[in-house]
């Protein structure tokens, strides 16, 4: 009842043309490829349902996650990732309140990147509105960087580089904004499997681009042991 495993596996694809690569003003320059595979254990410490809890307890989750480098290319500015093998400890919370259906969530975690050096901590805050099977989620999202080198901008040659010893080492720059995010899903009766719809737009930052994201994914739980009764 307290235990889950989860693994995520995606594909991506990711350009831009912000400046200009080589001798060609305003070319895209993009790659494709797999996403960072991530995979993880969690523990449920408290659980909103439990009646032995107060009312004010929300569902609080730990969880110990790894992430495994996807095949998409990260030696230019603005790569959908950075490629590193990472461990990530989180905390992901949710809670129900006022009208049926409505809630908030949080999601907390650090990201030590083991390949790369530039660790970074991810936090997501926002509201949920579920109508049967439907979910429909607005929030805001920090990407806070931890040490790693800035992007450099030539004029003369408008191209970017980074500041440390690989101006190509786009990788290890230490990126940080802030976006909003919204989404909404839909998860089946019998199955539940969930279909969901994601984007992101960012509004601030530093060594980051002010990038739209957009994204779908299917979800899809099993029961690998049978539940003592």
């Amino acid at each position: 009842q307290h235990w889950a495993a989860d693994l995520s596996v995606g594909y991506t694809t990711s350009g831009w043309r912000a400046f200009s690569s080589g001798s060609t003003p305003g070319s895209i320059r993009s790659t494709t490829g797999l996403m960072d595979t991530s995979l993880g254990v969690r523990y449920q410490i408290f659980n909103e349902n439990d009646t032995n809890n107060p009312s004010w307890t929300p569902t609080l989750t730990f969880r110990v996650g790894a992430v495994l480098p996807g095949t998409y290319s990260q030696n230019f500015a603005f790569a959908p990732g950075i490629r590193s093998a990472a461990i990530e400890p989180e905390f992901i919370v949710k809670k129900h309140f006022g009208w049926p259906g409505l809630g908030t969530y949080g999601d907390f975690l650090y990201r030590w990147n083991r390949t790369t050096g530039n660790d970074q901590f991810i936090g997501m805050i926002g509201l949920f509105q579920q109508i049967k099977g439907w979910e429909v989620d607005v929030g805001y999202r920090r990407l806070q960087a931890v040490g790693g080198t800035d992007l450099i901008y030539n004029p003369s040659t408008r191209m970017l580089s980074a500041s440390g010893s690989d101006p190509g080492g786009f990788s290890e720059v230490a990126e940080s904004n802030d976006s909003i995010e919204a989404g909404f899903s839909y998860t089946t009766s019998k199955r539940h499997i969930k279909y969901g719809f994601y984007s992101r737009t960012v509004f601030d930052g530093s060594n980051s681009d002010q990038k739209f994201w957009v994204g779908g994914s299917i979800q899809i739980p099993f029961q690998i042991f049978n539940r003592e009764k």
